[in-house]
Parts: structure tokens; sequence; C-alpha cells
């Protein structure tokens, strides 16, 4: 998982774990986490297969919510 910006802890293990799981199914996936202090901006890029990206907002979630969230739009 690459970090942009400073991580938050309460995020990062749960996601890190999330894509772990992903990967260890066989697929492609990578996880970029982003946040940004000035507007307290959080969300996760997923890239597919090296290519296809997807930005899923976890703005205001809780880390079980995000990791739900970001699960949701894995593709499959």
């Amino acid at each position: 998982m690459k970090v942009q910006g400073k991580p938050l802890e309460d995020y990062y293990s749960p996601l890190c774990c999330l894509e772990a799981a992903f990967k260890s199914s066989g697929l492609n996936v990578e996880f970029e986490f982003n946040f940004y202090p000035v507007t307290n901006l959080k969300y996760v890029t997923i890239t597919h297969n090296g290519g296809h990206k997807v930005c899923v907002s976890i703005e205001g979630d809780s880390p079980a919510q995000a990791v739900k969230d970001v699960a949701e739009v894995v593709r499959l």
C-alpha cells in the first residue's frame, strides 16, 4: 500500500489487510491511501492490473466502514 500525505493509523492496518487478502486470492490490486491535511480529505485509489484506477472517498468513515467501501468497488 502506498501512502501520500500523513497516514491515519486507524485506517492503515485494516486497509493493508484488505489489500493483502485480495492479493492472496490472486487479484492484482494496489491501494494508495491519500490524506490532505488542509481539507481533511481522505480517499483510497485502487489500481487494477497496473492500469485501471478507481478512487473511493473515506471521508467521515470509520475504519470498518472504509474497509467495506473500498472492498465494494474492487473488481473481481
